[in-house]
């Protein structure tokens, strides 16, 4: 599991020169650490990715996303912007302690996407779990918010599905090669960041 990076076993790659290499643990291996994200992305082109494929795994959605507009046209700009920090504050707090069955990604606009994932396939899974493990932190915080009523903020529970991609719908137009532009960023910061110098990182 981990990362998708984690997952990689090897990139085809054409460089500046017009050269076409292999790079993976065992030849260019520089080229292989700084294309999982040891170093910028440019390199050279990639034109295909090898991936370790792993099973399907039981999976609960939790999605959520703040109106700022709304909270705009309610109360100024300055309460939008409060609402940003606000966020941000509560994940750059949360993500040290997070249970790692939790995955996904969110943006500075107040949306996230995440999933609860059964990789263990040992410890206790269901909605409860998910509910006890990080979406309970999620409504204690939104309720203490002026702006956190159902009005401002929408939250989507889902149930217990087979696999990441049921849980997502099966959604043709979201995760189809191409059909939507969105560019999603991840950058890795070390825990110690997040746990030493919170005010720092949020």
């Amino acid at each position: 599991q981990g990362l998708g990076v984690d997952n990689v076993r090897s990139f085809e790659v054409v460089l500046a020169d017009g050269s076409h290499i292999t790079a993976d643990a065992c030849e260019n291996e520089d080229m292989f650490w700084a294309l999982r994200g040891g170093g910028g992305g440019t390199f050279g082109v990639v034109t295909a990715v090898r991936y370790q494929t792993l099973p399907s795994v039981r999976t609960i959605a939790f999605g959520l996303e703040i109106y700022l507009d709304k909270i705009e046209a309610r109360w100024g700009t300055a309460k939008k912007e409060e609402a940003v920090r606000d966020f941000v504050d509560f994940w750059v707090r949360k993500a040290p302690t997070i249970d790692r069955r939790w995955g996904g990604y969110w943006h500075l606009k107040g949306f996230l996407s995440l999933h609860f994932r059964d990789f263990s396939g040992t410890k206790p899974f269901s909605v409860i779990d998910a509910k006890a493990t990080l979406i309970d932190d999620v409504e204690r915080w939104l309720a203490g918010k002026e702006w956190g009523t159902r009005t401002y903020v929408f939250r989507g529970n889902s149930g217990e599905y087979d696999g990441y991609f049921e849980a997502r719908g099966r959604n043709k137009y979201f995760d189809a090669s191409g059909a939507v532009r969105i560019e999603v960023h991840s950058r890795l910061i070390p825990t110690d960041c997040l746990t030493s110098r919170p005010d720092d990182a949020g």
